[in-house]
């Protein structure tokens, strides 16, 4: 079954933790956690699990409303959580608390859904190609110096249709002193061709 798969994660948790009081870090992070799944719930997305602190949700796997749309729905929700945390940590900020980042990765593709685990304890959840490379562009985000990252899924995400802003982002960081990249040997032709892009926001 096609379905959209995002997957966000707080920037530098481990090392947050770390530094932070218990009892305040699990407090701001179940403040986080349920202002990201409210924005989730009101792009009509599916809650599959929370990893640590971490989100995955999914859109067309309980219901779809077609490809095209669950891809829209799912970038929404990526903007919204944006706008939320940025909420949150002016909140956070005024009350002396530790602000935070995230990062997301959106993808699109072919999973297979159903009950997956052990014979004791099993979970509704997908799996497939796609729900890998979401996540993985989740964690790129760090490398790309972006909050979001979608993957290439042809016309579910093409801006004319759906109105939404994005920039093409090269697998390649580094950079000659000139700026070129170094992954394609400064070919921005190559770089152009390059299958992630950054979702902007909205045009």
């Amino acid at each position: 079954m096609p379905a959209t798969m995002l997957f966000s994660d707080i920037v530098g948790f481990t090392t947050l933790s770390e530094k932070a009081d218990e009892k305040e870090l699990v407090r701001q992070l179940n403040e986080y956690l349920t202002a990201m799944t409210n924005v989730v719930f009101q792009n009509d997305g599916t809650l599959d699990k929370f990893i640590g602190d971490g989100i995955m949700a999914v859109w067309g796997n309980v219901k779809s409303q077609g490809m095209a749309k669950d891809a829209k729905a799912a970038a929404y929700a990526a903007l919204g959580m944006r706008r939320e945390l940025l909420r949150l940590n002016n909140g956070w900020k005024t009350e002396g608390r530790m602000t935070l980042g995230i990062g997301i990765g959106i993808d699109h593709g072919q999973v297979l859904a159903g009950n997956i685990g052990s014979q004791d304890r099993a979970d509704l959840t997908v799996i497939g190609n796609a729900v890998n490379l979401a996540a993985r562009l989740e964690g790129l985000t760090r490398i790309y110096g972006v909050d979001i990252l979608v993957g290439y899924i042809g016309g579910q995400f093409d801006s004319r249709r759906i109105s939404f802003a994005f920039r093409r982002a090269c697998p390649g960081q580094r950079k000659d002193r000139a700026g070129r990249c170094l992954h394609h040997r400064g070919r921005p032709d190559r770089c152009a061709r390059s299958g992630t892009v950054d979702l902007a926001g909205n045009v």
